[in-house]
């Protein structure tokens, strides 16, 4: 193990230590309330926008960001408090160690996900720059596994049929895809 593996390694230690102590419903929901949203905001801010220009005047320009601060912080609020619920039920059905152990579980994989991805970034501007060793990078024990973690997720989730959002959709679900 070298300087490398312990750059890597910190952060994916603190992301275990997060979910233990947040649990996998908190870990699980807070990723959901960010990427819903986002999405969510995206569909409903036009409308929201709309309704902000006819009610208080806003300029088009004014309603827009604040129709997608509304929706975001709205859902996500929405998705927090029922992950609070969802924490206090799996607490009282005597859940809570699993709960936490998965967590930890997630908490680590979401965090060796961002240094995947930051690894990957690292490589390109290195191989141009020439920052760490070549030798560093082969004696690390978690470079290489790290740096196919991302792209490994990624491919599998674009070539899986289980994931493929497209198949069955109908011409409304297209319109809203497209929007």
């Amino acid at each position: 193990m070298n300087s490398l593996d312990l750059l890597v390694l910190i952060p994916i230690t603190i992301g275990f230590v997060f979910g233990l102590f947040k649990g996998l419903i908190k870990e699980l929901t807070s990723l959901a309330a960010i990427v819903f949203g986002i999405y969510g905001a995206k569909i409903f801010a036009p409308s929201v926008s709309e309704m902000l220009e006819k009610s208080f005047e806003f300029s088009s320009k004014t309603s827009k960001p604040v129709a997608y601060l509304i929706l975001f912080v709205t859902i996500a609020v929405i998705l927090l408090v029922i992950a609070n619920m969802l924490d206090k039920l799996f607490s009282s059905l005597s859940l809570g160690g699993f709960n936490k152990l998965m967590g930890g579980i997630f908490g680590g994989l979401k965090y060796a996900l961002i240094v995947s991805v930051l690894l990957n970034i690292f490589d390109a501007l290195d191989s141009r720059f020439s920052i760490v060793k070549i030798e560093t990078k082969e004696q690390s024990l978690t470079y290489k596994p790290l740096m196919k973690f991302g792209p490994a997720l990624w491919n599998e989730t674009k070539t899986n049929k289980k994931f493929d959002f497209d198949k069955d959709t109908t011409d409304e679900d297209n319109k809203i895809k497209n929007y």
